[in-house]
């Protein structure tokens, strides 16, 4: 148990996405479902800040309804500014770090390929499928069934793209990656040997990739890496982008990091999002944490919107991720004295 000078504090995890969009058509879009009595108080957070639809949708993903989204205030406008100007210079894995983390952390994700026969043959056909990733490169290797369709798909027109979600994805707002290339079947036992000891480093049960019906396929040719980190960040990333980029070290500790946090010191988080950001809300929890800081959900009003807090310095392995969690408890009491 971490301890600042004044209460308990502890570890955590990281990403986000948050957008500006017009006052008076959030107010148009937002005060017609509210009953009027509440309109003081359950709408005295919300016009100011929002996930910019605009943006989201430029960037070529479906943003969804962003009136959950929705905060701000007119008499509170200083904390929406404030909240705007630090998420919008918030310290965050680039794209093909986030990306490459992604894949390499995964164990599943939804491969699409054109349907090979059939009724559907031509179009597309998407499968849960298990990979592993490649250590040097990040590509995804596959085991597949030769009774599965996506098998006869690939067999018959390589091409295909593979989704992964980042752990505890629950929607829009939460990252996920799309890799899209080409895979074909290895016959070369040298390379089977390697390729099915990777997999089942990644799926330690997979004992039938030994069986007779099973082959394992690799990804040869990457054509492009496309990532959806949230609302209002999306972006794509080249191949030789994605094979240089480093796994962040820090993800992969976000669970128990995350969970011990929000079990043991959830009344520290809300105080870190009033620090940073100068915004205060009424609860958050932590959802992720890297190298460079956390993803927190927070709440004002019942509403939910997500918040980035990079760490005061970049955490190198877990111990590290404590300290600065430590850091940032002692720097948002001191605030708090001093209020």
């Amino acid at each position: 148990m971490i301890r600042s000078t004044s209460s308990k504090v502890c570890s955590c995890r990281g990403r986000l996405g948050l957008g500006l969009r017009s006052a008076s058509r959030v107010k148009q879009a937002l005060l017609p479902r509210l009953p009027s009595q509440q309109q003081q108080r359950s709408t005295s957070f919300r016009m100011g800040l929002v996930v910019s639809r605009a943006k989201a949708e430029e960037a070529g993903h479906d943003v969804g309804d962003d009136s959950k989204n929705v905060f701000s205030e007119k008499n509170q406008q200083a904390e929406v500014e404030s909240f705007r100007k630090h998420q919008g210079n918030v310290a965050r894995l680039s794209f093909a770090r986030e990306s490459r983390t992604l894949v390499d952390l995964g164990t599943f994700g939804v491969i699409s390929t054109t349907s090979a026969r059939g009724p559907s043959k031509g179009y597309p056909n998407g499968s849960v499928v298990g990979y592993a990733a490649l250590e040097d490169t990040g590509l995804p290797v596959f085991a597949f069934s030769t009774l599965s369709s996506h098998t006869h798909d690939i067999d018959a027109d390589p091409k295909f793209s593979l989704t992964v979600q980042a752990p505890g994805f629950r929607g829009a707002s939460d990252a996920r990656t799309t890799v899209t290339g080409r895979a074909r079947k290895v016959t070369d036992e040298g390379r089977l040997k390697v390729l099915k000891e990777r997999y089942r480093q990644k799926h330690p049960n997979a004992f039938w990739v030994e069986f007779g019906d099973f082959a394992m396929y690799e990804t040869m040719d990457l054509v492009q890496v496309r990532l959806v980190g949230g609302f209002a960040r999306a972006g794509s990333i080249k191949p030789e982008e994605f094979a240089q980029a480093e796994v962040d070290s820090i993800v992969q500790y976000s669970e128990p990091i995350c969970g011990h946090m929000n079990d043991d010191h959830a009344d520290q988080i809300p105080a870190y999002v009033q620090h940073y950001t100068g915004m205060r809300v009424d609860e958050a929890k932590m959802l992720s944490v890297d190298s460079l800081g956390m993803n927190v959900e927070a709440k004002r009003d019942g509403q939910s919107f997500k918040v980035r807090l990079p760490y005061p310095q970049p955490a190198e392995d877990r111990k590290g991720v404590k300290d600065q969690i430590v850091a940032m408890s002692r720097a948002a009491a001191a605030s708090s004295n001093q209020d």
